[in-house]
């Protein structure tokens, strides 16, 4: 069988076509994955270094000006 008359053909772009496909579905899927668990990363409560807290750690201390400063620590010297 000659592979010039198989890639001109119907089934041989087919074929090829579902190869592409199925290659760019996996990577896809793989990078999906990935952010799926950087995105879940970056909003896990549990994370110090989530986006929440840092954003809130960088509001208070531009507007403190105290590089030490936490909400935590906010919290508690207004309560105590």
């Amino acid at each position: 069988m000659n592979i010039n008359k198989v890639m001109n053909s119907k089934v041989g772009l087919a074929a090829f076509a579902v190869v592409v496909v199925g290659a760019v579905s996996y990577y896809a899927a793989k990078k999906a994955k990935e952010t799926v668990n950087d995105i879940g990363s970056a909003i896990n409560p549990i994370n110090n270094d989530n986006v929440f807290n840092q954003g809130v750690l960088a509001v208070g201390q531009n507007l403190t000006g105290n590089k030490h400063w936490t909400l935590g620590g906010w919290i508690y010297d207004i309560t105590h």
